[in-house]
């Protein structure tokens, strides 16, 4: 019950989210290993593995933190009698990494253990099979030295990675690749790292294979979409070459209508001209007529009175002769 109150406490700092991210060497040193088995670790996916700008970092969890929340969640049964479903869930993930760090993390150097210290089991599951392994608990340390924070919650002594126990954890890692991946769980390499791991390893052939048919591919694209636009825009000139056709044709009839019209306009400037000048003609013929007639006019006037004054002159001279012819008559001729 101690023990579960003491992760309890300690759970939330371990998978908390705000855990600081170390360098591999900062963690190396930190764990007491060195980088190599750092970066195996991390291959494996004992440790959490984030990238930012580059640069690789290790999240701040010890190597074996796994184990050791495996250990209080295997024994929460809820009051009903029932399993929990933290521990529904699939455990052959959680079982293998378990197995992995108790195989590479070995214990220090320690006094033996003493009666009262019972053999703790550790039940894994391997390719379907079930394998029990007995691991001394060690006994509380009550020296004076001061001991990590890790060793005063468990009462495990600071453990070393074993250097030689690394290939064959990845060759075991590497011949079970086929286990069903339904059981992996939440412990599935994100899909991004996925992704890096996979463009860093392939090789560079592949890359200038990949590079070239991705430009011939662009070339054949370019070359067809070049070659459709350039009969788009062969058509697209021929038809405005048969508008331009079109508009020169109908200027060339406008410009001819334009001619007749001027043509036509000049004859009838032409004949304007002539009517004015006939009208003229018979304007000073009309006036010549009129002076004539005029004269004509005064002329008869003339005559007119050149007449009555003849026609004076000889009642006159008639009056005269009459009055010289009879002498005695009393009344002249008229």
């Amino acid at each position: 019950m101690e023990q579960q109150d003491d992760f309890g406490k300690l759970k939330e700092p371990i998978f908390s989210r705000k855990k600081s991210l170390l360098t591999v060497g900062q963690y190396a040193a930190r764990q007491g290993v060195s980088a190599g088995v750092v970066q195996e670790a991390a291959k494996l996916g004992v440790v959490q593995v984030r990238k930012h700008k580059h640069k690789t970092f290790i999240v701040d969890l010890p190597l074996d933190a796994y184990k050791i929340a495996k250990e209080p969640d295997s024994s929460v049964i809820s009051d009903e009698g029932c399993l929990t479903a933290e521990e529904t869930e699939p455990e052959f993930c959680t079982d293998k990494i378990t197995e992995l760090v108790n195989r590479i993390c070995q214990p220090a150097e320690s006094a033996p253990p003493s009666a009262d210290n019972s053999a703790h089991k550790v039940e894994t599951k391997i390719d379907g099979q079930q394998e029990i392994k007995s691991t001394p608990r060690p006994a509380h340390s009550h020296s004076p030295a001061k001991d990590s924070p890790l060793e005063q919650w468990s009462g495990w002594p600071v453990e070393r990675l074993d250097l030689s126990l690394l290939a064959e954890d990845a060759n075991e890692l590497s011949d079970n690749r086929d286990i069903d991946d339904r059981q992996m769980g939440s412990f599935r390499v994100p899909l991004l790292r996925n992704i890096t791991e996979s463009v860093t390893s392939i090789s560079l052939s592949k890359v200038i294979f990949a590079f070239m048919t991705i430009a011939f591919a662009v070339s054949i694209s370019a070359y067809i979409w070049s070659s459709n636009d350039r009969k788009i825009q062969q058509q697209k000139l021929r038809s405005s070459y048969e508008n331009i056709n079109n508009l020169m044709t109908k200027y060339d009839n406008a410009m001819q209508q334009a001619r007749i019209y001027e043509l036509d306009m000049n004859n009838w400037q032409t004949e304007a001209k002539q009517a004015e000048k006939t009208l003229t003609e018979y304007k000073t013929e009309l006036e010549s007529i009129k002076q004539s007639l005029y004269d004509a006019r005064k002329d008869l006037q003339n005559t007119q009175q050149y007449n009555t004054d003849m026609l004076k002159k000889l009642n006159e001279q008639i009056s005269k002769i009459r009055s010289q012819a009879s002498g005695t008559s009393a009344r002249p001729i008229e």
